[in-house]
């Protein structure tokens, strides 16, 4: 049996209310990134998530599929490979940046016997008053595959549809997607997906009254509309708001469904998932009793819930770099270097640091002890998964920062080892002494063309400090 072993969403916290962008009041709005996320930050905590809860055979692929590279030539996935501490024998490759990819890419792993790991990851934005910027969202989603007793959902059964069509496209270097008018993409898109709807449930041996959930991704609303309604499923099969109108997170947007139908599903009911673009894919899973037991760590609702974050839309376009504004006047970092960086990637990518013989917790990793003197004495400690607490804290508001003003600490982590390092997300009125924290990997800055990766403090949910 080959199929899904684990699965895990990753929603950003902050949120625009549709109120702000001026929609109708009281809606969920959209959610986005944060102005040090982008699509290899968000595949890193999908990843982080489905392999802390233990989904974590032994991996022979990552790979990682975006519309929004945040590099071109350069491999995105080697940097989420880092992240993740993997061992280097295991192969990370970028699979594609059309929308499309992303399903199939699925599909094609979930077939397979070795395990590999996938994320998808999109940071879906748009134009100001566009229906792109009101309706989209960022969000990520990593899922591992392979076969076994442990396979949560199996594969039953798939097809394709691939047209050559112009509904939807971006020039390299565009700020936003072009799109030809929503109603000629519907014309084209529900048939091709009813198509492959029928395929699959053939191909599965399944009749659409046998369906439980029936998931449809599109950034066409009116052909997903249509396709739910007219596909021939039952209507509670078809109606189901699995993501609760959070937006549509474009090619992560099919994965983000599943995981969230996956928190509800029971074992031995089928979903069927279908993506159109560019064509249709569709898939027919069937889930398994290893599934109650194989739920990510975090549900779905409780990620959605919070989301909680307002920002408004003069933030989130100076965070995207479509509304220029004036920097403070000061320094600015420079870019990192490639030689420091490839000698400190362990440390770098997936914060490792290093302890003593005698107990001693180095960050970064040190050769000689600060302790007892013992010169190469040392083991890897990780720490980017273990609790930590603020010593001390500051804000500055003097300093240089994509987000002024910039936040700093000083933290303890549980087990030993002391780290400063900058804070994300975090009220600067609410930094003080024993405030809980997690280790979330970040953008800090771009530089001639150069992401400086790193790793910065989050507060924990529900601490008051």
């Amino acid at each position: 049996m080959t199929g899904i072993i684990g699965y895990a969403s990753y929603l950003p916290h902050y949120r625009i209310t549709e109120a702000a962008l001026g929609t109708r009041a009281g809606g969920h709005g959209r959610l986005v990134a944060c102005h040090d996320e982008d699509t290899t930050t968000m595949a890193v905590e999908a990843c982080r998530r489905v392999l802390s809860a233990g989904r974590h055979p032994d991996l022979a692929a990552v790979k990682v599929t975006t519309p929004v590279p945040p590099y071109l030539v350069k491999n995105n996935a080697s940097a989420v490979h880092a992240a993740l501490g993997l061992d280097e024998s295991v192969r990370a490759t970028d699979a594609g940046s059309a929308t499309r990819s992303a399903l199939a890419l699925l599909i094609e792993a979930a077939q397979q016997d070795r395990a590999q790991l996938l994320a998808v990851s999109d940071m879906r934005g748009g134009l100001p008053g566009g229906p792109d910027e009101r309706e989209g969202a960022d969000a990520a989603v990593a899922f591992v595959t392979g076969s076994g007793p442990s396979v949560i959902a199996e594969v039953l059964g798939d097809a394709a549809v691939t047209m050559e069509i112009l509904e939807r496209w971006r020039l390299p270097g565009a700020p936003a997607d072009r799109r030809w008018e929503e109603h000629f993409g519907a014309e084209q898109y529900v048939p091709a997906g009813q198509r492959a709807f029928d395929a699959a449930l053939k191909q599965a041996g399944l009749t659409a009254s046998e369906i439980d959930y029936l998931l449809v991704s599109s950034t066409n609303r009116r052909a997903a509309r249509t396709l739910r309604r007219t596909a021939g499923t039952r209507p509670e099969a078809s109606t189901v708001d699995s993501t609760g109108g959070l937006g549509q997170a474009g090619a992560a947007d099919a994965g983000v469904q599943l995981a969230a139908v996956l928190d509800l599903a029971e074992p031995g009911q089928h979903i069927v998932v279908v993506s159109l673009a560019d064509g249709a894919d569709a898939v027919v899973l069937r889930t398994t009793d290893a599934l109650v037991s194989g739920r990510q760590r975090i549900p779905f609702g409780d990620q959605a819930a919070a989301c909680d974050d307002p920002v408004d839309q003069f933030t989130v376009l100076r965070w995207r770099g479509l509304l220029p504004v004036e920097d403070l006047p000061r320094p600015t970092p420079k870019a990192p270097m490639g030689p420091p960086a490839r000698r400190a990637t362990g440390w770098k990518f997936a914060l490792r640091g290093s302890v003593c013989s005698c107990g001693a917790v180095h960050l970064p990793p040190q050769r000689v002890c600060a302790s007892c003197g013992a010169v190469d004495d040392m083991r890897v400690r990780p720490v980017a998964g273990r609790p930590a607490r603020v010593v001390t804290g500051t804000t500055d508001r003097l300093a240089w920062s994509p987000h002024p003003p910039a936040s700093y600490a000083v933290i303890d982590f549980d087990g030993g080892g002391r780290l400063e390092c900058e804070l994300t997300e975090v009220d600067d009125t609410a930094i003080a002494p024993g405030l809980a924290v997690e280790m979330v990997f970040r953008r800090g800055h771009t530089r001639d063309g150069v992401h400086n990766y790193f790793w910065k403090a989050r507060p924990v949910r529900g601490e008051a400090g």
